[in-house]
């Protein structure tokens, strides 16, 4: 059985991997955990307590270390016969020494993710950093990694954290992502901790749904966050995520983003393409990332006036749903060709209907018509290919 030795003054003590204690003498004299400040705490079989100080590292090779007054005293993956694994609730690391024995013990730290998608804790001032990769398919919060001296790669542990994804800008306007999560503590509804990832979030346009993609080592990997978008004719999306469980634990909490934006399409064709103007209130960069929606130009005749709108699908698993709104402007004939004057802000822009656009003559529903000049209608007969 794989064991590790630590000293205390002139007494050395036995520890292994199931959780128990023997003095040097190898009696049996109690188990082992650790504390709230990550030292291993020895709860004595006399009712009496033992405390080691010790630091706690994984290493290059993603393997757990202890160490004592600066020297590694065990390696938790090192042992043939064991194969550790590890996760996370509510943020604190749980340790199982031996994945086919019950023993675990907990580590308490400050998680960070880096520029390289590393996943960083520090402990007690000593930082680790274990390479992997974030991936799901349902859109939770789960990093992998493996032991890399385990040519099988058998010894995969996942750690999860228990929030949302939601788009965020940087100090310089740089569209970033930022992921709360819960901690240790927090109450229902709140998330104390926080990852800032150094990718945007973009929409997949096969599903139209957001999600987060990135490149690692030759690799992309996507983080699809399946949600419910809708958009208003001033180019406001909104963006709601549902909340997840498993067996009854909270996965992924109900997250709601905004996003002002501004269209990037210059054409009516193609998908329609935005920038991002502000993020959840915050205002975005010149250099912020760019999304698009797939869909088609249609039309619809509202209340008042004939409009130019967009219709989409978003893809949910095995369901899917449809969305359209129209655009906030009109029909106009400017410099000899149809156009659609998109209005905000009192500012203008206008892109050519030319070839999606069929007239004759003035039509009784004034909706339909448009004022070629001072003295001459015409009326809309099709539209985006939807006939009136």
């Amino acid at each position: 059985m794989a064991k590790f030795t630590l000293k205390q003054g002139s007494d050395s003590f036995d520890f292994d991997v199931f959780g128990a204690v023997k003095d040097k003498n190898d009696g049996a004299i109690g188990v082992w955990t650790t504390d709230k400040n990550n030292k291993i705490l020895v709860k004595k079989s006399d009712g009496t307590d033992l405390l080691f100080p010790v630091d706690w590292k994984f290493n290059d090779k993603n393997q757990l270390c202890v160490l004592s007054g600066g020297a590694e005293v065990f390696n938790f993956n090192k042992s043939d016969a064991n194969r550790p694994i590890y996760k996370t609730v509510d943020a604190v690391l749980i340790v199982k020494p031996h994945r086919d024995n019950l023993f675990v013990f907990n580590l308490r730290g400050t998680w960070e993710m880096t520029g390289d998608h590393d996943l960083s804790i520090t402990i007690n001032n000593v930082k680790s950093v274990i390479d992997g990769f974030l991936q799901d398919p349902t859109g939770r919060f789960m990093y992998h990694f493996f032991n890399k001296e385990d040519p099988t790669f058998k010894q995969e542990s996942i750690l999860g954290f228990v929030g949302g994804l939601n788009p965020s800008v940087d100090e310089g306007g740089k569209h970033i992502t930022v992921f709360n999560y819960r901690k240790e503590g927090d109450t229902q509804g709140k998330f104390s901790g926080a990852f800032n990832l150094p990718e945007g979030l973009t929409v997949h346009r096969n599903f139209n749904q957001f999600m987060y993609e990135y490149d690692k080592k030759g690799r992309t990997t996507q983080l699809v966050i399946t949600g419910e978008m809708t958009l208003t004719d001033n180019f406001q999306m909104k963006y709601i995520v549902a909340q997840q469980k498993s067996s009854g634990q909270e996965q992924v909490s109900s997250t709601t983003f905004i996003l002002d934006l501004e269209l990037k399409t210059k054409k009516f064709t193609g998908d329609l393409e935005f920038s991002f103007k502000k993020v959840n209130g915050k205002t975005a960069g010149a250099s912020s990332l760019e999304i698009g929606v797939s869909g088609q130009y249609t039309a619809v005749l509202g209340s008042a006036r004939l409009q130019a709108a967009y219709s989409f699908v978003q893809t949910k698993g095995n369901n899917t749903s449809s969305f359209a709104f129209g655009f906030n402007g009109s029909l106009a004939f400017k410099n000899g060709e149809f156009v659609w004057n998109f209005q905000k802000n009192a500012q203008e822009t206008s892109i050519s209907v030319m070839g999606n656009i069929t007239v004759g003559g003035a039509r009784i529903d004034e909706r339909l018509n448009i004022l070629v000049d001072l003295n001459h209608k015409v009326g809309v007969q099709l539209l985006f290919g939807v006939a009136f």
